[in-house]
Protein backbone atom coordinates (compact mmCIF):
# COMPACT_ATOMS: atom_id res chain seq x y z
CA UNK A 1 0.00 0.00 0.00
CA UNK A 2 3.38 2.30 0.78
CA UNK A 3 3.55 2.29 -3.40
CA UNK A 4 0.03 3.55 -3.91
CA UNK A 5 -0.14 6.04 -1.61
CA UNK A 6 3.30 7.22 -2.72
CA UNK A 7 2.24 6.92 -6.37
CA UNK A 8 -0.97 8.75 -5.09
CA UNK A 9 1.19 11.64 -3.22
CA UNK A 10 3.09 12.35 -6.50
CA UNK A 11 0.03 12.64 -8.63
CA UNK A 12 -1.84 15.31 -6.38
CA UNK A 13 1.75 17.35 -5.73
CA UNK A 14 1.84 17.27 -10.28
CA UNK A 15 -2.16 18.64 -10.32
CA UNK A 16 -1.06 21.08 -7.64
CA UNK A 17 1.83 22.52 -10.21
CA UNK A 18 -0.42 22.55 -13.05
CA UNK A 19 -3.23 24.44 -11.19
CA UNK A 20 -0.65 27.06 -9.70
CA UNK A 21 1.14 27.44 -13.05
CA UNK A 22 -2.37 27.80 -14.93
CA UNK A 23 -4.09 29.88 -12.24
CA UNK A 24 -0.83 32.45 -12.44
CA UNK A 25 -1.03 32.77 -16.08
CA UNK A 26 -5.02 33.29 -16.36
CA UNK A 27 -4.41 36.16 -13.51
CA UNK A 28 -1.73 37.84 -16.01
CA UNK A 29 -4.43 38.03 -18.55
CA UNK A 30 -6.50 39.83 -16.17
CA UNK A 31 -8.84 36.64 -15.65
CA UNK A 32 -8.63 36.80 -11.79
CA UNK A 33 -11.97 34.85 -11.14
CA UNK A 34 -10.79 31.92 -13.33
CA UNK A 35 -7.62 32.45 -11.23
CA UNK A 36 -9.35 32.10 -7.88
CA UNK A 37 -11.57 29.08 -9.06
CA UNK A 38 -8.29 27.48 -10.50
CA UNK A 39 -6.65 28.13 -6.38
CA UNK A 40 -9.27 26.43 -4.83
CA UNK A 41 -9.33 23.38 -7.15
CA UNK A 42 -5.79 23.42 -5.96
CA UNK A 43 -6.24 23.58 -2.46
CA UNK A 44 -8.90 20.72 -2.51
CA UNK A 45 -6.54 18.87 -4.32
CA UNK A 46 -3.87 18.96 -1.54
CA UNK A 47 -6.23 18.76 1.36
CA UNK A 48 -7.77 15.41 -0.79
CA UNK A 49 -6.76 12.15 1.75
CA UNK A 50 -5.95 8.68 0.72
CA UNK A 51 -9.18 6.71 1.51
CA UNK A 52 -8.33 3.34 3.07
CA UNK A 53 -12.13 1.41 3.09
CA UNK A 54 -12.14 -1.70 5.46
CA UNK A 55 -14.68 -3.90 4.42
CA UNK A 56 -15.85 -6.86 5.67
CA UNK A 57 -19.28 -8.84 7.68
CA UNK A 58 -20.17 -8.40 10.89
CA UNK A 59 -17.65 -9.84 13.58
CA UNK A 60 -15.08 -10.93 11.14
CA UNK A 61 -13.10 -9.15 13.38
CA UNK A 62 -12.55 -5.43 11.45
CA UNK A 63 -12.48 -3.49 14.76
CA UNK A 64 -10.22 -5.91 16.60
CA UNK A 65 -7.83 -5.09 13.25
CA UNK A 66 -8.35 -1.06 13.33
CA UNK A 67 -7.76 -0.68 17.00
CA UNK A 68 -4.51 -2.99 16.26
CA UNK A 69 -3.54 -0.70 13.32
CA UNK A 70 -4.14 2.75 15.12
CA UNK A 71 -2.29 0.95 18.41
CA UNK A 72 -4.82 1.57 20.50
CA UNK A 73 -8.51 0.33 21.47
CA UNK A 74 -10.87 3.11 20.20
CA UNK A 75 -13.60 0.72 18.50
CA UNK A 76 -16.08 -0.99 20.26
CA UNK A 77 -16.23 -4.88 19.32
CA UNK A 78 -19.25 -5.90 17.17
CA UNK A 79 -19.48 -2.17 16.13
CA UNK A 80 -22.92 -1.28 13.98
CA UNK A 81 -23.99 2.37 14.28
CA UNK A 82 -27.25 3.49 13.93
CA UNK A 83 -26.63 5.85 11.44
CA UNK A 84 -26.57 5.88 7.72
CA UNK A 85 -23.07 7.41 7.93
CA UNK A 86 -19.95 5.50 7.42
CA UNK A 87 -17.19 5.86 10.35
CA UNK A 88 -14.19 8.10 9.05
CA UNK A 89 -10.93 7.73 11.11
CA UNK A 90 -8.41 10.43 10.05
CA UNK A 91 -5.54 12.68 11.80
CA UNK A 92 -6.48 15.18 14.36
CA UNK A 93 -4.02 16.61 17.39
CA UNK A 94 -6.29 14.77 19.66
CA UNK A 95 -8.17 11.64 19.82
CA UNK A 96 -11.79 12.62 19.47
CA UNK A 97 -15.09 11.72 17.82
CA UNK A 98 -17.42 14.21 15.40
CA UNK A 99 -20.72 14.30 14.62
CA UNK A 100 -22.63 15.96 12.25
CA UNK A 101 -26.43 15.99 12.16
CA UNK A 102 -28.61 17.20 9.99
CA UNK A 103 -29.33 20.39 9.88
CA UNK A 104 -26.63 21.19 12.41
CA UNK A 105 -23.65 23.38 10.82
CA UNK A 106 -21.02 22.39 13.65
CA UNK A 107 -20.53 18.90 14.63
CA UNK A 108 -21.01 17.70 18.15
CA UNK A 109 -17.85 16.79 19.86
CA UNK A 110 -17.67 13.77 22.28
CA UNK A 111 -14.92 11.12 23.59
CA UNK A 112 -14.28 8.09 21.47
CA UNK A 113 -16.36 5.59 23.80
CA UNK A 114 -19.27 7.76 22.64
CA UNK A 115 -18.98 5.10 19.63
CA UNK A 116 -20.59 2.66 21.68
CA UNK A 117 -23.81 5.01 22.38
CA UNK A 118 -24.17 5.37 19.13
CA UNK A 119 -25.10 1.86 18.58
CA UNK A 120 -22.89 -1.60 19.56
CA UNK A 121 -25.06 -4.58 18.38
CA UNK A 122 -27.26 -6.65 20.57
CA UNK A 123 -28.92 -9.38 18.78
CA UNK A 124 -32.47 -8.92 21.18
CA UNK A 125 -31.92 -4.92 19.66
CA UNK A 126 -31.77 -5.58 16.02
CA UNK A 127 -35.57 -4.55 15.50
CA UNK A 128 -34.96 -1.37 17.31
CA UNK A 129 -31.37 -0.54 15.89
CA UNK A 130 -32.79 -0.88 12.20
CA UNK A 131 -35.75 1.32 13.02
CA UNK A 132 -33.18 3.76 15.02
CA UNK A 133 -31.03 4.03 11.69
CA UNK A 134 -34.05 4.71 9.30
CA UNK A 135 -34.87 7.88 11.90
CA UNK A 136 -31.23 8.95 12.02
CA UNK A 137 -30.17 12.66 11.86
CA UNK A 138 -26.41 11.47 11.70
CA UNK A 139 -25.03 12.34 8.64
CA UNK A 140 -21.62 11.64 9.47
CA UNK A 141 -19.38 10.37 12.09
CA UNK A 142 -15.59 11.46 12.18
CA UNK A 143 -12.83 9.98 14.49
CA UNK A 144 -9.75 12.04 15.01
CA UNK A 145 -6.90 10.44 16.20
CA UNK A 146 -2.72 11.43 16.48
CA UNK A 147 -2.25 7.98 15.28
CA UNK A 148 -0.50 6.51 12.25
CA UNK A 149 -1.48 5.57 9.65
CA UNK A 150 -3.46 8.93 9.79
CA UNK A 151 -0.74 11.23 10.12
CA UNK A 152 0.50 10.23 6.86
CA UNK A 153 -2.75 11.87 4.76
CA UNK A 154 -4.60 8.04 5.11
CA UNK A 155 -8.48 8.14 5.80
CA UNK A 156 -9.62 4.65 7.10
CA UNK A 157 -13.17 4.19 6.40
CA UNK A 158 -14.99 1.40 8.89
CA UNK A 159 -17.92 -0.09 6.67
CA UNK A 160 -20.68 -1.82 7.72
CA UNK A 161 -20.72 -5.20 8.15
CA UNK A 162 -21.70 -6.80 4.57
CA UNK A 163 -24.42 -9.24 6.20
CA UNK A 164 -25.54 -7.16 8.74
CA UNK A 165 -27.91 -4.59 6.66
CA UNK A 166 -28.98 -4.46 2.88
CA UNK A 167 -29.39 -0.52 3.24
CA UNK A 168 -26.29 -0.83 4.95
CA UNK A 169 -24.47 -2.97 2.30
CA UNK A 170 -25.57 -0.93 -0.52
CA UNK A 171 -24.35 2.19 1.21
CA UNK A 172 -20.71 0.60 1.24
CA UNK A 173 -21.10 -0.44 -2.43
CA UNK A 174 -21.55 2.78 -3.22
CA UNK A 175 -18.53 4.60 -0.96
CA UNK A 176 -16.38 2.41 -2.60
CA UNK A 177 -15.31 3.33 -5.98
CA UNK A 178 -14.65 6.41 -4.06
CA UNK A 179 -11.61 4.77 -2.18
CA UNK A 180 -8.24 4.25 -3.40
CA UNK A 181 -7.53 1.11 -1.50
CA UNK A 182 -9.00 -1.46 0.92
CA UNK A 183 -8.46 -3.35 3.76
CA UNK A 184 -10.62 -6.98 2.99
CA UNK A 185 -11.19 -8.81 6.50
CA UNK A 186 -11.87 -12.41 5.91
CA UNK A 187 -12.96 -15.03 8.56
CA UNK A 188 -10.76 -18.25 8.79
CA UNK A 189 -13.74 -19.84 10.44
CA UNK A 190 -15.96 -19.46 7.76
CA UNK A 191 -13.83 -18.61 4.69
CA UNK A 192 -15.31 -17.06 2.02
CA UNK A 193 -19.23 -17.02 2.88
CA UNK A 194 -21.31 -16.97 0.30
CA UNK A 195 -22.05 -13.36 1.25
CA UNK A 196 -18.85 -12.69 0.95
CA UNK A 197 -18.19 -14.51 -2.82
CA UNK A 198 -21.01 -12.66 -3.89
CA UNK A 199 -20.33 -9.15 -2.85
CA UNK A 200 -16.19 -9.94 -4.30
CA UNK A 201 -17.50 -11.39 -7.46
CA UNK A 202 -20.33 -8.57 -8.16
CA UNK A 203 -17.39 -5.54 -7.79
CA UNK A 204 -14.64 -7.60 -9.66
CA UNK A 205 -17.09 -6.90 -12.48
CA UNK A 206 -17.02 -3.41 -12.52
CA UNK A 207 -15.51 -1.05 -14.88
CA UNK A 208 -11.34 -0.51 -13.26
CA UNK A 209 -12.42 3.03 -12.50
CA UNK A 210 -14.93 2.16 -10.12
CA UNK A 211 -12.91 -1.12 -8.68
CA UNK A 212 -10.01 0.65 -7.75
CA UNK A 213 -10.30 -0.36 -4.18
CA UNK A 214 -10.50 -3.95 -5.08
CA UNK A 215 -7.16 -4.20 -7.00
CA UNK A 216 -5.65 -1.86 -4.20
CA UNK A 217 -6.73 -4.43 -1.64
CA UNK A 218 -5.36 -5.91 1.58
CA UNK A 219 -6.99 -9.51 1.81
CA UNK A 220 -6.47 -10.08 6.33
CA UNK A 221 -8.35 -13.74 7.42
CA UNK A 222 -8.62 -13.09 10.86
CA UNK A 223 -9.22 -16.22 13.60
CA UNK A 224 -6.56 -18.00 12.08
CA UNK A 225 -5.80 -19.69 15.43
CA UNK A 226 -8.93 -20.95 15.82
CA UNK A 227 -9.80 -22.30 12.56
CA UNK A 228 -6.35 -23.99 12.68
CA UNK A 229 -6.20 -24.71 16.37
CA UNK A 230 -2.40 -23.70 16.34
CA UNK A 231 -1.62 -26.35 13.44
CA UNK A 232 0.08 -24.73 10.94
CA UNK A 233 -0.26 -26.84 8.31
CA UNK A 234 -4.19 -26.47 8.02
CA UNK A 235 -3.16 -22.98 6.88
CA UNK A 236 -2.55 -24.60 3.62
CA UNK A 237 -5.66 -25.58 2.69
CA UNK A 238 -7.35 -22.28 3.37
CA UNK A 239 -4.55 -20.34 1.66
CA UNK A 240 -4.98 -22.15 -1.42
CA UNK A 241 -9.10 -21.84 -0.82
CA UNK A 242 -7.92 -18.05 -0.74
CA UNK A 243 -5.77 -17.56 -3.29
CA UNK A 244 -7.78 -19.76 -6.07
CA UNK A 245 -10.89 -17.59 -5.50
CA UNK A 246 -9.37 -14.41 -5.73
CA UNK A 247 -6.85 -15.28 -8.33
CA UNK A 248 -10.24 -16.11 -10.57
CA UNK A 249 -11.83 -13.14 -9.79
CA UNK A 250 -9.34 -10.29 -10.20
CA UNK A 251 -6.96 -9.38 -12.97
CA UNK A 252 -3.79 -11.43 -13.11
CA UNK A 253 -1.45 -10.33 -10.26
CA UNK A 254 -3.87 -8.39 -8.47
CA UNK A 255 -3.63 -8.38 -4.10
CA UNK A 256 -0.89 -11.25 -5.24
CA UNK A 257 1.70 -10.90 -1.63
CA UNK A 258 -0.81 -9.25 0.27
CA UNK A 259 -2.83 -12.10 1.83
CA UNK A 260 -2.56 -12.39 5.12
CA UNK A 261 -3.26 -14.77 8.07
CA UNK A 262 -3.06 -13.93 11.41
CA UNK A 263 -5.03 -15.11 14.68
CA UNK A 264 -6.79 -13.20 17.25
CA UNK A 265 -3.99 -13.11 20.19
CA UNK A 266 -1.28 -11.44 17.74
CA UNK A 267 -4.40 -8.97 16.99
CA UNK A 268 -5.35 -7.90 20.78
CA UNK A 269 -1.39 -8.39 21.44
CA UNK A 270 -0.58 -5.95 18.86
CA UNK A 271 -3.32 -3.54 19.91
CA UNK A 272 -2.42 -4.01 23.50
CA UNK A 273 1.48 -2.99 22.81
Amino acid sequence: MADVLHEFQQKKQKLAEILQISANQVSHLGHHAVARTLLAKRHEILERQFHVVVVGEFSSGKSTLLNALLGEKLLPAKMAPCTKAILEIQYGERSILKVYRDGVERPEEHAPSYLSEVGVLAARELDEIRKERAASEITRLALEVPNPPCDVGVTLLDTPGLNEHEERTRITAERLPKADASIIVLRATDLLSKSERDFIQSEAKKEPVNRRWLENAFVVVTFADVATQDDEGELVPLKARLDEFMDAVLPPGIARGRRFFIDARSALGKRAG
